[in-house]
């Protein structure tokens, strides 16, 4: 039953650098945030603060935002990015970050960690006022995606999804240069994407408990492929609203003996996007 929980999490695109366990839950994540206070020529010269802080973002907002974040290898051209997040590590991360950027003051940034397995993950979060911004400092792992045991470097970079960009910042030289491991969304997009997050939100199946309700989960899962079917999705649309279909409509904590017996309705219905040849 192992296999298939890994197998269908695979099947959904579910496309993670954490994917090296078939049993999430009885794997230890350990997640640290905090505030870190930036003197005022640093503020001006990198961040163009001062921040736009306390900054109201609710859990929600801040998993759509993170499922969007997107990397790929900086060497190979016809490289394909990937979410940087898993959906089990959004999960656990997004409600802290909320409440840290609810409490910060103009001068503060949010840093934070994460740790899953072998995989480490640091950066930090904040707001000013050119939009919501993303800055990974590193990322070290062992997983498939990442050179073994080596720290994030130029190999890897970040890629703006649909209304995101990278930061730029000016070299010694004076020449604007892209950061391309920091991405920011401009205030404008992010309230575009945070509305139609809420829009869309009944769509995919909230749940205020961990209650699974397979009915539930089938028809949303129906009606994404639909939507993907008649191009009202495309392939990278329908997996990220996948991904937040499966964290919030409680799969992850289904014992493997029903996630194999679901799989095979799924499978049986033919209800995911055909492979790329």
């Amino acid at each position: 039953m192992q296999k298939l929980k890994l197998i269908f999490i695979i099947g959904l695109g579910v496309f993670s650098l954490v994917i090296t366990s078939a049993s999430f839950a009885s794997t230890q994540i350990i997640v640290e945030t905090g505030l870190r206070a930036v003197s005022t020529s640093y503020l001006r010269s990198t961040y163009k603060g001062p921040f736009k802080h306390p900054y109201k973002i609710s859990t929600e907002a801040i998993q759509t935002v993170l499922h969007s974040i997107h990397y790929s290898n900086n060497q190979i051209i016809w490289s394909e990015d990937r979410p940087l997040f898993s959906s089990i590590i959004i999960n656990k991360i997004a409600e802290p970050l909320s409440q840290q950027l609810k409490q910060a003051n103009r001068y503060q940034v949010v840093n934070f960690k994460i740790k899953y397995e072998s995989l480490r993950i640091e950066g930090e979060t904040f707001v000013n006022g050119y939009g919501l911004h993303w800055k990974i400092k590193s990322v070290q792992s062992r997983s498939k995606g990442f050179r073994d045991s080596k720290a994030w470097d130029n190999s890897w970079k970040l890629v703006p999804q649909e209304g995101q960009h990278n930061w730029q910042s000016k070299d010694l030289l004076g020449s604007w240069v892209r950061e391309l491991k920091w991405v920011f969304i401009p205030h404008k997009n992010l309230d575009s994407q945070l509305s139609l997050a809420a829009k869309r939100k009944p769509e995919l199946g909230t749940t205020d408990s961990n209650q699974f309700s397979e009915t539930k989960f089938l028809k949303d899962l129906r009606n994404l492929k639909t939507l993907y079917k008649f191009g009202r999705l495309n392939r990278k649309q329908y997996y990220q609203n996948l991904d937040a279909l499966i964290t919030r409509s409680g799969w992850e904590e289904l014992p493997f003996r029903d996630q194999g017996k679901l799989f095979q309705v799924i499978n049986r219905e033919n209800l995911l996007p055909e492979s790329k040849k």
